[in-house]
């Protein structure tokens, strides 16, 4: 079994000696390092990925200065994006925990935990048995995640096609017969229908919403089963680093802007039958005084 070992140079005589200490198993075990400090970023990104690839698992030594490691930080993300098992020891209490770890505190070990190190470095990786089946039901959640967000596209664009074009309609039936009584309120009824719609339309993006959430969290378990956590530290990132806002709050807030629009369109609809209805009644009632007089 081949493991491959990322560390600072500047920890090596510790990390012999964590080494020195698994002598029993070096017949059974075989550890691989890179030193990148007189290679280009390029060429030892290469020869480190092509390690990892060929290795079975991955060991990760950090000290104090571990934070500060660019290198090790890149060697960790290729670790969980190649699904690799991996662990993680921390050579001082007072080592300060690198950020990118936070999602994985389950793979942290102590430099004392010598047969939990073993077993872990001996252990049969039931990941290769089971990783076809795991690896097709995580694709399947996937593409059923993406599934959804084109779903929810597709809604967006149904439900914003039918309210414009009700909108559009209704214009057209008001100026065919040039706004009278009759076509107003059936403007307003149209527009009526669009503002109703605006709330169907708000609860399926609300139900896909959940529905990714419910997905999301499977796809989490079935990451835990892989041993890595891609999902977990997108979403750390978006949240700590980016300031992401979900699609959901974004879509629903798109779609009650388009709901005031609508609504104020048929307030000044209401407003101009209202004002049409009594100015014809003031006409009328204009004639009948003049015809009584």
């Amino acid at each position: 079994m081949t493991v491959f070992l990322s560390y600072r140079i500047i920890d090596q005589q510790k990390v012999e000696q964590i080494l020195s200490s698994l002598t029993d198993i070096s017949s059974t075990v075989q550890f691989v390092s890179h030193n990148s400090s007189n290679q280009d970023e390029t060429e030892w990104k290469q020869i480190v990925e092509n390690k990892i690839k060929s290795s079975e698992k991955v060991l990760f030594i950090l000290g104090e200065s571990a934070t500060s490691s660019k290198a090790i930080e890149w060697e960790f993300g290729l670790t969980i994006k190649l699904l690799k098992p991996f662990r993680i020891i921390m050579l001082s209490q007072k080592s300060k925990l690198p950020s990118y770890t936070n999602s994985f505190i389950e793979h942290i070990l102590k430099p004392s935990s010598q047969q939990e190190l073993k077993r872990f470095l001996l252990s049969s990786n039931k990941l290769i048995t089971n990783e076809g089946l795991l690896l097709e039901q995580y694709k399947i959640m996937i593409a059923s995640s993406e599934k959804v967000t084109e779903q929810r596209a597709q809604t967006n664009n149904l439900f914003f096609t039918i309210t414009s074009t009700v909108l559009s309609f209704s214009i057209i039936l008001g100026k065919e017969f040039q706004f009278n009584e009759l076509a107003l309120v059936m403007m307003i009824a149209l527009a009526a229908i669009a503002l109703v719609c605006t709330f169907f339309w708000q609860k399926l993006i609300s139900s896909y919403g959940c529905l990714n959430t419910g997905k999301f969290k499977v796809i989490s378990e079935l990451e835990h089963q892989l041993k890595t956590n891609l999902f977990q530290r997108e979403w750390d990132i978006l949240i700590n680093e980016v300031k992401y806002r979900s699609n959901t709050r974004t879509e629903t807030t798109i779609i009650k802007s388009y709901r005031v629009f609508i609504i104020i369109i048929v307030i000044c609809e209401v407003i101009y039958t209202i004002t049409k209805y009594f100015k014809t009644q003031l006409i009328w009632l204009q004639e009948y005084l003049h015809h009584l007089l």
